[in-house]
């Protein structure tokens, strides 16, 4: 193989080699094993499932605190100018 160097807005040229092989199944049949029943059915990973449900669960509550840290703040700013006004109205 020869590399070559690449300059801007040059051209590539790709290509690619197929090696085809004669089989003695018929065209209509040889997409069969795909669909049989058999191929599909594969063990379940329970590890997979649980870690990505754990994931969920801490990802949701690490929002939801988020969400709570900053309702908080706004909610005691909010009050806080409700009570300023409150006690300027009193006065």
């Amino acid at each position: 193989e020869n590399p070559t160097p690449l300059a801007l807005n040059s051209k590539l040229d790709f290509t690619y080699e197929v090696t085809w092989t004669q089989t003695d199944k018929k065209f209509s049949h040889r997409f069969n094993r795909y669909l049989d029943q058999d191929f599909f059915e594969h063990q379940i990973h329970w590890f997979s499932i649980f870690n990505s449900f754990m994931m969920v669960i801490f990802l949701v509550g690490l929002v939801g605190l988020i969400l709570l840290r900053t309702l908080k703040s706004d909610y005691s700013k909010y009050s806080k100018q409700f009570d300023e006004e409150e006690n300027i109205v009193d006065a």
